[in-house]
């Protein structure tokens, strides 16, 4: 990294028409401090990495990130390249399909995956769907609608987000996307970046906030099922015990009908 950072460091020297002393004087510091930087011995410290950076026009990350690679794939994101953009594409689109090798039949996602398919076919079509009476997302399901929905074109238009300056955060994970390799950590950090994306994305729109406050709750809901029905469950050490004394059963149904009267909340919104 030192010698990448110290080629651009000279190369910007170079290009102020500057000696080393005379560029030193920047940063209050000697010619020998400079050379030492241009040779890649040593890195200056964070404030003159930030000065360099801004100089340069360019962030501190940048200035130290030695992934050509990922500074090549970056620019073509900038530049909205189509090659880059149905690449990505096609990665999205086929990503909640690519099962673990843990799970087995056609039909088997991880959770994560799961929750990303909600999430693509019920938001968007949240608001039509209601409308037209179909109480969640099973009924859509099932009903012709579902099979008439362009999810396609809910996938193009997460690729346009992602390739988007608003969502340059993610950019990292559309590199991690489009190369990494397909080890089940890998996987799995991927799959919950994308949703992490998603719910980003359409809480940024005003006609999805209600339908995802919605969709969050019941999440919510079935996390709390599955946790506190293991503590009600096991009580064969001390944890759950203890764990059990805190959420009877008692209090976990209490606690998922205030849950339910919160989703009933957001219907009559909807209504």
């Amino acid at each position: 990294m030192e010698n990448f950072v110290g080629k651009q460091i000279r190369s910007l020297r170079l290009s102020l028409g500057e000696t080393m002393e005379e560029f030193g004087t920047r940063f209050n510091t000697s010619k020998g401090t400079i050379n030492n930087w241009e040779k890649g011995r040593n890195l200056p410290n964070k404030e003159n990495l930030l000065k360099i950076a801004n100089l340069l026009d360019i962030s501190v990350e940048e200035l130290i990130n030695d992934d050509k690679d990922y500074q090549d794939f970056k620019k073509l994101l900038i530049e909205k390249d189509p090659d880059i953009k149905q690449l990505i594409f096609y990665k999205l689109a086929s990503l909640p399909y690519e099962h673990d090798e843990g799970y087995k039949g056609e039909s088997d996602f991880s959770k994560t995956g799961y929750k990303i398919l909600d999430l693509l076919f019920l938001i968007p079509y949240m608001g039509d769907s209601v409308k037209k009476g179909f109480k969640d997302f099973k009924d859509f399901k099932y009903s012709k609608d579902f099979n008439d929905f362009d999810h396609l074109k809910v996938y193009k238009e997460l690729a346009n987000q992602l390739m988007s300056e608003d969502f340059s955060y993610y950019w990292h994970f559309a590199y991690d996307l489009c190369y990494s390799d397909t080890s089940i950590t890998q996987k799995s950090y991927i799959e919950d970046t994308f949703l992490k994306f998603i719910l980003e994305v359409y809480s940024k729109n005003e006609k999805y906030v209600i339908p995802l406050i919605k969709y969050l709750l019941i999440d919510t809901k079935e996390t709390i099922k599955d946790i506190t029905m293991a503590v009600v469950k096991r009580t064969d050490n001390t944890l759950h015990k203890e764990l059990s004394k805190a959420i009877d059963f008692n209090s976990r149904n209490e606690l998922l009908e205030k849950i339910d009267d919160l989703i009933q909340f957001v219907d009559n919104i909807q209504k």
